[in-house]
């Protein structure tokens, strides 16, 4: 979405997903991340957790660095 998580979109999204806590979730640019605009959120009505996420270190696939989440659905 390219937003950052003040923005309106997100927060309107907040009220209906849980976004993925990612400590420093910063993502872009990827060669120097200073900004957090990628998200990945579960809708809050799905019995699901994030078990593990976190930024890859990939510099070159993207103008990002991409996410990595694992989901549990219970």
């Amino acid at each position: 979405m390219n937003s950052e998580p003040n923005d309106p979109a997100i927060i309107e999204l907040s009220k209906i997903f849980t976004k993925s806590s990612i400590a420093n979730g910063c993502t872009f640019p990827q060669d120097k991340p200073t900004t957090e605009i990628d998200y990945i959120m579960i809708n809050k009505t799905v019995a699901a957790r994030f078990s593990n996420h976190r930024i890859l270190d990939e510099k070159y696939a993207s103008d990002h660095r991409p996410l990595y989440v694992e989901i549990n659905i219970k």
